[in-house]
């Protein structure tokens, strides 16, 4: 297997190799390498460079493989005779499958191919050629195996039959004949049978008699000819010698190449003895029964004596050219060399009025009158005669007189036949019709033919030529010479045709050419000069003197011949495409051979077997102008012959209509794009016209390959003309063929490729490169530089896909062709640019499959630009929708469909609504899910097409998606302890269906659109209340079911409060899925006391004092209130940890410690992002304090603490009497409110 795989961007590139196959898929081993052709019209392909093993497992689909006939019946065959017989497979299926058609067959039966592929969606006739020897009847069934599986039974059955040949006369005995005479002997044969008979006559050595058949007044020798089935044929054995003998043989006829001539043995007259070695290979054979014939063959047997001439005539042919105001006379004698005194008699009553015979002679005895002239001929003695010829008219005229030389008349001893000419030598041209293959304007091509004229001495100065005015067209004389054959005086005149023009012009003229005698003949000459690319689209492989045009290239022509089988195949690929989609794969020639049915405008039904023809394909082409093209209606008797024309003036029709718009088929007729055998039933009921024609029909009627290459390369011309009219020329505005301004299409392209190459050139290669200038449409694209380029020009949305394009370098030429050439494939598929191209198509670039394509980029791109802009702005987790109207612009009806792209999140959904009332416009419900706080885009791709539109329709819409309102999923709080380090926990469950895994992050900030959520992984000065322990967490899906509880997860959070305020976070949990997020509430708890402090009293409880216990002085005491809080300090440093290095920690130290490293410390926190409300108690010097308490009394209100020095201050205090609490303690608030200090008071006794 090819060492490809799935082209994937997101996957490393893998070389798989099978281990494991399937043997009975296809009928192939394991170890037989198994080539895979990928279309990558619906796959990318690439090669790769990792080595794995894949185990493949193929899974089959039914084949629907069926004979379109349900039997073959052979009747009545003819015996050693090649009887052919075509049959139809069909697979309707959409699965290639491989066949070969099971052994054994009876002997003489083969069958074509005898295995193969059949492509999904096609026909392919298989040719069954039976040529047995022996006469029996058979019947079997042919078994095609179809996968190595499945069988397709085929019944054939037939019998042959003996030729019922009767020569008439059996025997023949001939009277005396003279040497140096010539005797014809008529000899009929009639065919009994209704089969057609093949009879040979053999050149053996033995063999003095020569077969003639008549044709006019002459005879001509054959050596074969065919005897039709009931009908008669009339042969004629030429007698001759110039020697006297005695003959008596078998006149060597073979019948069917088989039977006869016979010997001298008795059994080579019975037919047994000719067919009995042949019965042996159908023996025990339980599909075939011989059977015995008695009977013997047909033959004819000769006899006679050729003696010595009795009298000798001086000349030895009686032929007279008629020559005006001349004679016109032979003068001639008759010599008696026998021994005997001779009687002669001629009777010349046939010679008139043609000829008349006198005799000369006067001293013999004679007797001349109207209808005979007789007189004596003594030993030795010659007679004068003169024959003068006085036709009434022109032409060839032959008569006979007999000559007896008894005096009874009895038998005939020679017949004497005269010969008159008087007609027009007559001027063969070596072709009729000259066909220059089309060619660029300005080109001189030359052509060079020879003109034969017979019977006459001629020279150049003899000859002229005439046509009408063409100054484009120049005929010149180069040689003549002369030559004899047949003992006559033939001249030979070579003359070069040369065409030349500076202006698109194609032309069909006839040239006439004449000779002083009057004698002359006609050359039809076509020619086409044109700009148009696609019309010369082989001229850059061959010359014009070289090109077989108008017929297929032979595969001596390597280049030539190759360029076209390549071109075939992608026109099938492309047709099937266009005009096609429903039915069979076209196979030029073989799918346009239409029937009737299918060439109806509107078919009544579906007919049977091959539907499809051309004319599908120019319906979606040539859309409206079909109108002009009539239903064909033939009123004929012959139901077959009707078919047939009812094809061939449709293909007119057609012809017309292209004809009409500038087409460049001048030479192309109807007729040759019909199958041999339509071409043959039309030839035997329509005559052609002229001498041109008449020729290339006989022609093409005797040879079926050259009639083939005509159709073939007809075929090619129908389509790219048809493509060149209805297709490019409306691309391109006007027809460049026949409008006076050149229009170079292909220059056109170029321009185009290399305007989008400067524009994306950055992109695409980057700026150190050098800027790709194209010069051509064919290997310039193999490197896809101009492909991407003009794809991102016009679809910006797929710049993407082209991030992994590669240079083309010479170490990796092959690989890097084949990755641009699938990441264009894959853009091209994902735009529905539907166009049959696979990666290899790069590696060997076909001119006009480039074309094409350019062709079809230059069309539909434009259409790919966006339309609009469709805006969506739904709250987080909620969705928006948006309603479209696609209708088409004309009054044609589309069928649209749609695809969006870079849906990556599939936050975009399309549904189409029920249509409007008309039903031609299509409407779509575009819903945009905010699962992400990021804007989302991507693409929607509307494409409409129908069966009249060569060209689909594209609509696109970039889609916007943005989060408009966010609000957070759940609300939550927490408390912790003030300066204290603590650890909390809330509740989360996911709001989506799935189960994913959430990144968290959490900010300080509000969030407020845009969204800017970024973990700053890198140190800093930041503090923060509520830090995250886990930075990732797995929620589950909400459930499936309403009556299932939502699955809550726990995240834990460490919260350190620096201040008294209460606070605001923000926990964002982000995924593959959406994003989402909640608002936490953190409450400080600032009543636990953040250290105890000693005060000393005389005694516990207190006793009073002696002033009573109205008085205070024993309740008073001092508490010492150390200025510095070295929990906050602690906090602080704790909570800068969280994100600050080592190194910021020792800077922190050095900073907190004085009055402007405080200052520094505050702008490192808020170029860190902070909140300062936090620290900026922290920060200060000092700061004012409220005293209170409830369980104490202070006796000062306010103090002011210096945070940053160890300094303490005294606070008297006054314990309440009596005191109901045995817990005490003091509250320091500051004015800011930020920072409150709760101290426990303990009292001590000294």
């Amino acid at each position: 297997m090819p060492e490809c795989d799935r082209y994937d961007p997101d996957i490393v590139f893998k070389r798989f190799k099978i281990v494991e196959f399937p043997a009975s898929l296809v009928g192939l081993s394991t170890t037989r390498p198994l080539d895979v052709e990928v279309d990558l019209s619906k796959s990318a392909y690439l090669k790769t460079t990792y080595e794995g093993n894949l185990l493949l497992t193929v899974i089959n689909r039914k084949q629907a493989i069926k004979f379109l006939q349900p039997a073959v019946l052979f009747k009545d065959i003819p015996l050693n005779l090649e009887t052919i017989e075509r049959v139809k497979l069909e697979n309707s299926s959409r699965e290639v499958a491989i066949f070969y058609v099971m052994e054994p067959l009876i002997p003489g039966l083969r069958i074509e191919p005898m295995s193969g592929t059949i492509r999904a969606k096609m026909i392919i006739t298989f040719k069954i050629l039976v040529n047995i020897s022996c006469v029996l009847e058979f019947a079997f069934d042919i078994y095609v195996k179809i996968n190595n599986k499945e069988n397709v039974i085929l019944p054939v059955s037939g019998n042959v039959v003996e030729p019922k040949i009767l020569i008439h006369p059996k025997n023949i005995f001939m009277a005396r004949i003279p040497s140096d005479m010539v005797t014809y002997v008529p000899v009929t044969f009639q065919n009994l049978s209704t089969l057609k008979t093949l009879v040979e006559v053999l050149d053996i050595d033995e063999n003095v008699f020569e077969v003639y058949i008549a044709v006019g007044n002459e005879k001509q020798r054959i050596f074969k000819f065919f005897v039709e089935g009931g009908q008669s044929k009339i042969v004629f054995i030429k007698v001759y010698d110039v020697y006297r003998r005695e003959y008596e043989m078998y006149i060597p006829f073979k019948i069917n190449r088989m039977l006869g001539p016979p010997d001298q043995n008795s059994w080579s007259m019975e037919l047994q003895n000719y067919i009995g070695q042949f019965e042996k290979n159908y023996e025990n054979n339980a599909k075939v029964k011989i059977k015995s014939i008695n009977k013997d063959i047909s033959y004819c047997r000769i006899s006679g004596v050729i003696t010595l001439p009795k009298i000798r005539f001086s000349v030895e042919k009686f032929e007279i050219e008629y020559v005006s105001n001349k004679s016109n006379k032979i003068n001639f004698t008759m010599t008696n060399v026998s021994k005997c005194y001779l009687y002669v008699t001629i009777l010349t009553a046939k010679l008139t009025p043609f000829f008349s015979l006198d005799l000369r002679t006067e001293e013999n005895q004679s007797i001349i009158n109207e209808t005979n002239i007789q007189f004596e001929l003594d030993r030795g003695k010659e007679a004068e005669l003169s024959l003068k010829f006085h036709p009434k008219g022109h032409g060839r005229f032959v008569s006979t007189a007999l000559l007896f030389l008894d005096k009874h008349m009895t038998i005939p001893y020679f017949n004497l036949t005269f010969v008159g000419k008087r007609q027009t030598l007559t001027m063969t041209p070596s072709t009729y019709r000259v066909i220059f293959p089309p060619c660029y304007v300005g080109t001189e091509i030359v052509r060079t033919i020879t003109i034969q004229i017979g019977g006459a001495e001629s020279n150049m100065d003899s000859f002229s030529c005439m046509s009408k005015e063409e100054p484009n067209l120049t005929v010149k004389f180069i040689s003549s010479k002369l030559y004899e054959e047949h003992d006559e005086i033939h001249t030979l005149l070579t003359i070069q045709i040369i065409a030349s023009c500076q202006t698109t012009y194609a032309r069909n003229l006839t040239v006439s050419f004449n000779h002083e005698s009057g004698s002359g003949c006609d050359v039809e000459i076509n020619f086409c000069f044109t700009y148009c690319s696609l019309t010369l689209h082989t001229n850059f492989l061959v010359k014009p003197e070289d090109n077989p045009y108008p017929y297929f290239p032979l595969s001596s022509q390597e280049d030539l011949y190759e360029y076209l089988e390549k071109c075939i195949q992608f026109l099938e690929k492309w047709m099937f495409q266009q005009g096609f989609r429903r039915e069979l794969n076209p196979v030029i020639p073989d799918t346009f051979h239409a029937i009737s049915v299918a060439l109806s405008s509107q078919p009544s039904g579906k007919s049977k077997g091959i539907n499809v023809s051309y004319l599908n394909f120019v319906k979606r082409i040539a859309g409206p102008l079909m109108k002009h093209i009539r239903k064909i209606t033939e009123h004929v008797v012959d139901e077959s012959f009707k078919c047939v024309k009812e094809i061939h003036d449709t293909y007119s029709e057609i012809l017309n209509l292209m004809k009409s718009r500038g087409t460049d088929l001048w030479v192309l007729q109807a007729r040759f794009l019909l199958s041999y055998e339509q071409f043959v039933v039309y030839s035997e009921n329509v005559t052609p016209k002229c001498n041109a024609d008449i020729t290339l029909t006989r022609e093409l009627l005797e040879d079926v390959n050259l009639f083939d290459r005509l159709s073939k390369q007809s075929w090619i011309d129908f389509i790219l003309q048809s493509y060149k009219v209805f297709v490019m020329d409306s691309c391109f505005f006007e027809c460049v063929c026949v409008s006076s301004d050149h229009r170079d299409i292909v220059k056109i392209l170029i321009d185009w490729y290399n305007e989008h190459i400067l524009i994306q050139h950055n992109k695409l290669r980057g700026i150190n490169k050098p800027v790709k200038v194209m010069t051509n449409i064919s290997t310039d694209l193999t490197d896809g530089i101009a492909l991407a380029s003009t794809i991102m020009s016009y679809c910006p949305y797929l710049a993407d896909k082209f991030e992994m394009f590669s240079e083309i370098t010479e170490d990796n030429k092959e690989g890097g062709i084949i990755n641009n050439a699938c990441l264009i494939i894959e853009a091209m598929n994902q735009l529905r640019l539907y166009f049959p191209l696979i990666s290899k198509d790069f590696l060997q670039p076909n001119f006009l499959q480039m074309l094409f394509l350019s062709i079809h980029l230059y069309v539909a791109l434009p259409m790919f630009k966006p339309k609009d802009i469709i805006k969506f702005n739904p709250p987080l987790l909620r969705s928006s929708t948006r309603q479209l109207a696609i209708f088409p612009a004309s009054q044609e009806s589309l069928i649209f469909s749609y695809i969006i792209l870079n849906n990556d999140s599939n936050n975009f959904v399309v549904e189409k609504a029920p249509p409007g009332d008309n039903g031609k416009k299509m409407l779509l419900n575009v819903k945009y899910i905010a699962n992400f706080v990021n804007a989302e885009r991507c693409t929607l791709l509307v494409h409409g097409y129908n069966k009249t539109r060569i060209f689909d329709t594209y609509v696109v819409f970039l889609l916007q998606g943005k989060v408009g309102v966010l609000t957070p999923v759940k609300k939550c709080k927490v408390i912790g302890p003030l300066y204290r380090p603590n650890k909390v926990d809330i509740l989360v469950s996911s709001p989506f269906t799935n189960a994913a895994q959430f990144r968290i992050y959490l900010t300080d900030i509000e969030p407020s659109i845009p969204v800017d959520i970024e973990e700053v992984m890198k140190p800093r000065f930041y503090l923060q209340r509520l830090n995250l322990i886990e930075k990732e967490i797995h929620l589950s899906g909400l459930p499936k079911e309403n009556s299932q509880e939502v699955s809550d997860h726990k995240v834990y959070l460490q919260i350190i409060c620096l201040s008294t305020q209460v606070g605001n976070t923000w926990i964002w949990f982000r995924s593959d899925i959406g994003d989402f997020f909640i608002r936490v509430t953190s409450q400080p708890r600032w009543d636990l006391a953040i250290d105890t402090l000693l005060a000393s009293v005389q005694t516990w409880p207190l006793d009073p004092c002696s002033c009573g216990e109205a008085c205070e002085c024993y309740r008073t005491t001092v508490l010492m209130i150390p200025h510095r809080n070295e929990l906050m300090i602690k906090s602080l440093r704790y909570a800068l940890l969280e994100h600050a290095s080592e190194t910021m920690m020792n800077v922190f130290d050095m900073l907190i410690e004085t009055t402007t490293g405080k200052i520094i410390l505050g702008m490192l926190l808020t170029e860190g992002g902070t909140i300062m409300s936090d620290v900026n108690h922290i920060l200060r010097s000092g700061t004012v304090y409220r005293i209170s308490s409830r369980t104490l009394s202070p006796q000062l209100d306010r103090v002011r603490l210096a945070h940053h020095t160890s300094a303490i201050l005294p606070v008297p205090v006054t314990i309440p009497v009596p005191s109901k609490s045995d817990k005490y303690n003091v509250t320091l608030t500051s004015e800011c409110g930020m920072d409150i200090r709760t101290y426990k008071v303990l009292f001590t006794i000294p």
